[in-house]
């Protein structure tokens, strides 16, 4: 599968963008290299956070849990079940 154009709406620093010409290999040595330059904070890690985020299936999706989904009360209870989990492994 290629990627010759990637559309972007709402992705943490992206609100809407889309990078068209992506280099598509053909053959030649070196086609298809797609290089990303840019300052810090620019979205170089973002853009390939993009495309890992299509080569998810939904069952990952769906069972993704990340630490900015929590709020201060759901954080407090997920740290104490993760101290118990602790304390059972460490037995």
């Amino acid at each position: 599968m290629f990627i010759k154009q990637l559309q972007v709406k709402n992705f943490k620093c992206f609100r809407d963008i889309t990078f068209e010409n992506l280099a598509i290999p053909n053959g030649d040595k070196g086609s298809g290299l797609n290089i990303l330059i840019g300052e810090n904070g620019n979205g170089k890690t973002t853009f390939l956070e993009s495309i890992n985020y299509l080569t998810l299936n939904s069952y990952s999706i769906e069972n993704k849990l990340s630490i900015n989904d929590l709020n201060e009360n759901e954080f407090e209870k997920f740290g104490v079940l993760f101290d118990k989990i602790r304390e059972i492994i460490e037995k």
